[in-house]
């Protein structure tokens, strides 16, 4: 199961500090990426994101194209999805609130920022910050950068109840205790 909230993408300067400093840098080169910026967002803007790029040159957002792709990615147990469309990959990047997202951010050149909540195996939860890029070739692009978030763990105690009924039935569940 999956739940996407939408965000603000001005949000992401309060919601975690790397994605604020990468929102910056993104916009103080006007969008225009090429490989040291990437290797600059990658090892030292924000290190703790995954850093996915869209080739968004189909005309429609099934085919745009994996072309580069974070192995850290917990989807798919981390095999490297490079090369593959949006279409080949299924879910989750081919639902229709992905795709509609990835639509908008290449039509109207707008970032757009979600938080993901996938209950699948494995359970994860992440901020997902899509933006529009240029490539140093002059190319539109998507700039895909993913944040692992921590999952809380539920704190469980035994109930009052079901303590006092163990101890009448001395923990043996076929026979209560004389």
């Amino acid at each position: 199961m999956r739940e996407t909230i939408d965000y603000l993408p001005s949000s992401i300067h309060v919601i975690e500090p790397q994605g604020d400093s990468l929102a910056r840098f993104i916009h103080y080169k006007h969008h225009r990426l090429g490989a040291e910026e990437l290797f600059n967002i990658q090892n030292f803007i924000c290190p703790d994101w995954l850093i996915h790029i869209l080739d968004v040159g189909s005309a429609n957002p099934e085919g745009f194209l994996i072309e580069r792709y974070d192995n850290r990615c917990l989807f798919d147990r981390g095999r490297d999805i490079t090369g593959l469309t949006v279409e080949q990959m299924n879910a989750p990047y081919s639902n229709q609130g992905n795709l509609e997202r990835y639509s908008s951010v290449k039509r109207f050149g707008r970032p757009s920022l979600t938080l993901e909540s996938i209950t699948d195996d494995p359970e994860r939860s992440y901020h997902r910050y899509l933006s529009p890029m240029i490539s140093e070739s002059g190319t539109q692009k998507i700039l895909v950068a993913c944040r692992y978030q921590r999952i809380e763990s539920h704190k469980t105690e035994t109930p009052r109840a079901l303590v006092e009924t163990l101890r009448l039935y001395d923990h043996k569940f076929s026979e209560k205790a004389v």
